[in-house]
């Protein structure tokens, strides 16, 4: 590479037209727009890093951190952007995991084509430490983002110390050693490419894994198409490529969303346009000379039990709780993962890419007598009105007597997805959320509320949430409710799995007398009559999967879905929108109808009546039923990083069996009128805190652990859980405050905390240490006494941590610890006894992490992460802050922060991460618990006495006195100079902490 006009880009950055740099050389004047490119280029490099550090940081915890050395200010991206790069990470892993598994008397060379500041060879070197004996490594990319890598490299002794013979020059290989080279070299240049390889390394004599990462699509499509050529010449060649594609087409609204952000960059993504789907990647590569060729979008991938497995998914959602599905399956649907092969050795096929071939998703059944078809008419919004998400429709009686008028309603940010329908004048429903999936249902009861249901048949669906879930229509008569039977499809599980069953339901003996009335009421769909119901028996459900007609054998039926609306017109249930398993929903595939006099379900091709209406994207829309339309109202998804689309109007599909052009009744579109202010709720009175909702509250997850190797995956993934369901011995129930007083002993001598107020302060000190007898104590705490005990060492208190084998050995046997927790056992610090009345224990943190077992009464605890320190003001050195968050819960002073809640009752096990802050109410009578103090790292903790478990790590207090060292050294000198190099001190160390 000769001159800076000759660029290779670095993925997910700027490309401008290989053409300009030739025309920079004849043009001087032009030379500073491209120096100005280059800068614009190496800071963008720094979006798709950041992204990668965020997920190293948060999902591989217990791993060497390599992105850290590249990456100077790290930020927490979202949980879409973590969950997207995850997967791209995962899946360039898997696939070079594989290739360095595979047994062979060659060398293998790994060849990252466009790596940027990738440290995949320093991963692998750690992770696959076996299978990378005499395995190269070989990065390639523009010159000026090399050298700054080697810069990195050379002054990086965790980086370079894992290389031997380590050689600098300043030709083509900038940087070389046994294990690893570097190129800085224009992938245009295929004859300096070749040539500088060749230099490196016997090109016959090696098997070749490619890697491309987002890299050659930012190329024109003859440069990326002669590259991808002239790797299949080599002997022993495979190819790994990820990037974009649009399979829905460029009207696609996500599609549109990530075209216009790499146009507005100024890097169109040129091959994308002319191979936009996996099946034509895949004869791409067969006609640029690869054998074999393998493709699937990382939708798709994401399902593959090779890929990943269930396991491994919930982890995630314990690191961090997931729901933006819809926009997950959108993104993974338009980036692919390709694996081709040159020779006839084993095929990187771990996915099962088999030939795949996109098509349509939906199944046509021949069944139908008719095939219904639509006109979509769009009245587009005024201004910036009528934007919604996941609201609510109310059809509306207007002036006249008719029901001219709907109401779309709040939405936007609702996370949770109440699902539920209408049926024999009660309502079955199933509440989920991300982070609760149950597998119960229940009957809504004017009189008995909420009633579970039992199950009359063997086999039922999973659990999820999200599901596409209708009650079929039928006919009314004077005596009889409508229909008790109805469809349940699709949705996610719990281990983010989208299900591919479709199952029929019918709620049977829920009333066995009926007694009509004669009021109308209105529902949102039809007027029917409603009902008196004089007997009420057990509702019981019973279901059916249907059978392979109607679900395939091989793909998700149209109609197993998540986040679809599924309503009833015409006496047929219609689907719309939604996200599929494994593909995306074409523009013929997003409504469709299931109609279940014949139990079959059939596409509904729709047309714009406009030819210049916007396609609309049918993710969170609210959609309601007229006479002979459908009315769609808002809808918006974040299009991964590149912004959000939002529909912009209202759309009215007109739907019939035969569409006829000379109707004599057209559709007339609905519009949007105005947007009422929803009316201001009465605050509550002085002295209450705001609701939770108002201070973005966490519920801290509950979860059922089966063994010790999920146990150990939520210590590694450092955020709290509450595990129920777990075995803690006899305690439970044994421990009655008579049972302790007569095994501990009434009389017994215990130092216990008196507090002056229902907040204690450790800093202020506002409570006293008393002497008082065991059966004292507990009458008192338990008749609403300010006292609280957390046990100490009864041989040496001040010296010995806590132990209640040894401190309170007459009921120490009833408490056990579970085996899932056999890790806490190994590694156990303390196990202090707490018995508490109505006190608040200050905010404070923890150095060694634990668990809180609730043996007796029930207590709310909030815990905050430990990036919130600095809200709450811990002095230098404390680790108690006098903060009193139950009393500001809900105003501005914690607007920043990210409150989580714990309610924990009998049985309750709260894990509690190292360094979280906490404060704990009771939140009943008398609390008991046993708290377990356990070492979750294997160094670092200060040497000497820690009788509690939370003095801070070693690093941190020889920091303090070599803080206090450096201070002294600018004593004498005058305020403004020491206050200038003082902050430049404190900017220095920003800049360096990881």
């Amino acid at each position: 590479m000769t001159t800076q006009e000759s660029i290779r880009f670095p993925r997910d950055h700027l490309a401008p037209d290989p053409g300009k740099g030739k025309a920079s050389r004849k043009i001087p004047s032009k030379r500073g727009m491209v120096d100005r490119n280059d800068e614009f280029i190496m800071g963008t490099n720094n979006s798709s890093i950041v992204s990668k550090r965020s997920v190293e940081r948060l999902y591989f915890p217990n791993e060497p951190h390599f992105f850290r050395y590249f990456v100077k200010k790290p930020l927490r991206r979202s949980p879409l952007i973590n969950r997207g790069y995850w997967i791209r990470m995962k899946a360039i892993d898997s696939v070079v995991h594989q290739f360095l598994g595979q047994r062979s008397s060659k060398q293998k060379i790994v060849i990252n084509l466009g790596c940027a500041s990738d440290p995949l060879p320093w991963q692998c070197l750690t992770r696959y430490a076996n299978a990378c004996q005499d395995v190269k490594f070989i990065d390639v990319d523009y010159v000026d983002l090399m050298l700054n890598k080697r810069d990195v490299v050379q002054r990086t002794r965790e980086l370079n110390s894992m290389l031997t013979n380590l050689e600098i020059s300043d030709g083509d290989v900038l940087l070389s050693s046994d294990q690893y080279l570097q190129l800085g070299c224009d992938l245009r240049d295929l004859p300096r490419l070749e040539q500088a390889l060749a230099r490196a390394i016997k090109l016959s004599e090696c098997i070749i894994l490619f890697i491309a990462e987002v890299s050659i699509t930012y190329m024109n499509t003859e440069a990326a198409d002669a590259l991808i050529r002239w790797a299949a010449t080599l002997p022993q060649a495979r190819f790994c490529l990820l990037e974009q594609i649009i399979p829905a087409g460029q009207d696609h609204p996500f599609a549109q969303t990530m075209m216009a952000h790499f146009n507005k960059l100024q890097t169109p993504l040129r091959p994308m346009l002319n191979y936009p789907t996996s099946y034509a990647q895949e004869q791409r590569f067969r006609a640029l000379g690869w054998n074999q060729a393998s493709a699937c979008n990382l939708w798709k991938l994401w399902s593959s039990s090779d890929f990943i497995g269930p396991a491994e998914r919930q982890a995630l959602d314990r690191i961090e709780p997931f729901d933006e599905w819809e926009e997950l399956a959108l993104f993974g649907c338009h980036y692919f993962l390709l694996t081709a092969n040159n020779t006839h050795f084993q095929e990187l096929s771990y996915v099962g890419l088999h030939n795949f071939k996109e098509s349509s998703n939906l199944i046509q059944s021949p069944n139908f007598e008719v095939n219904p078809r639509a006109e979509a008419f769009f009245v587009a919004y005024p201004k910036q009105q009528g934007y919604r998400r996941f609201s609510a429709v109310l059809r509306i009686r207007g002036r006249d007597q008719e029901n001219d008028l709907i109401g779309n309603f709040a939405g936007m940010g609702l996370n949770t997805r109440i699902v539920g329908f209408t049926t024999n004048g009660s309502i079955l429903g199933r509440g989920c959320s991300s982070q609760n999936v149950t597998g119960e249902f229940l009957v809504w009861s004017r009189r008995l509320r909420w009633v579970k249901c039992t199950y009359t048949s063997s086999e039922r669906p999973c659990a999820t949430y999200g599901a596409t879930f209708a009650v079929f229509p039928s006919d009314f008569s004077q005596d009889q409710p409508h229909s008790n039977r109805g469809l349940l499809a699709g949705g996610i599980s719990e281990d983010g799995l989208l299900q591919k069953g479709v199952w029929i339901w019918e709620l049977q003996d829920c009333l066995s007398k009926v007694r009509p009335n004669k009021s109308q009421l209105l529902l949102p769909y039809m007027s029917v009559r409603t009902f008196t119901y004089i007997d009420w028996q057990e509702p019981k459900l019973a279901f059916r999967l249907c059978s392979d007609s109607l679900a395939g054998e091989d793909k998700s039926p149209p109609i197993a879905r998540f986040g679809a609306v599924a309503l009833i017109h015409n006496d047929r249930i219609h689907i719309v929108g939604g996200i599929a398993r494994d593909d995306i929903l074409d523009a013929a595939d997003e409504i469709c109808v299931f109609d279940p006099k014949i139990m079959a379900t059939q596409a509904i091709p729709w047309t714009n009546q406009n030819i210049s209406s916007p396609r609309p994207l049918f993710i969170g829309t609210s959609v309601t039923t007229t006479e002979k339309s459908l009315v769609i109202m808002g809808g918006s998804a974040v299009c991964f990083s590149f912004g959000t689309f939002w529909n912009k109007g209202c759309f009215t599909i007109d739907i019939r069996d035969h569409l006829d052009s000379g109707s004599p009744n057209p559709t007339t579109p609905w519009f949007y009128i105005h947007t009422i202010d929803a009316a201001v709720p009465k605050l509550p009175p002085s002295g209450h805190s705001k609701t939770p909702r108002d201070q973005n509250l966490v519920i801290i997850p509950r979860i059922r652990v089966k063994d010790s190797t999920e146990f150990t995956h939520i210590v590694k993934a450092t955020t709290p859980a509450i595990i129920e369901g777990a075995d803690l011995g006899p305690c439970t129930k044994a421990w009655t405050i008579d049972y302790l007083k007569e095994s501990v002993g009434a009389e017994r001598e215990v130092i216990v905390h008196v507090a002056s107020t229902d907040h204690m302060d450790f800093t202020a000190k506002n409570f006293s240490y008393a002497s008082k007898k065991f059966g004292e104590f507990l009458d008192g705490a338990n008749s609403g006494a300010k006292f609280y005990l957390r046990s100490l060492s009864a041989e040496k208190p001040s010296e010995l941590p806590a132990d209640i084998k040894k401190d309170y050995p007459s009921i120490a046997d009833d408490f056990r610890l579970p085996p899932e927790m056999e890790f806490i056992a190994e590694h156990a610090h303390s196990t202090p006894l707490r018995i508490a009345g109505p006190v608040t224990m200050w905010l404070h943190y923890d150095v060694m992490a634990n668990i809180l077992c609730q043996i007796r009464g029930s207590k709310r605890l909030l815990l905050f992460p430990p990036s919130d320190v600095t809200n709450f003001n811990f002095a230098p050195g404390a680790s108690s802050s006098s903060f009193n968050v139950f009393e500001k819960f809900g105003g501005s002073e914690l607007e920043n922060t990210q409150p989580h809640e714990a309610l924990l009752e009998p049985g309750d096990i709260l894990f509690i991460p190292s360094l979280w802050l906490h404060t704990a109410s009771p939140t009943s009578g008398l609390s008991v618990a046993v708290n377990i103090f356990f070492r979750n790292l294997q160094e670092g903790y200060a040497t000497g006495r820690d009788v509690y478990g939370n003095r801070d790590l070693a690093a941190y207090e020889k920091g303090r006195q070599d803080l206090n060292k450096i201070i002294k050294l600018f004593d004498g000198l005058p305020a403004d100079v020491r206050a200038f190099y003082m902050q430049r001190l404190v900017d220095e160390l920003q800049q360096k902490v990881p």
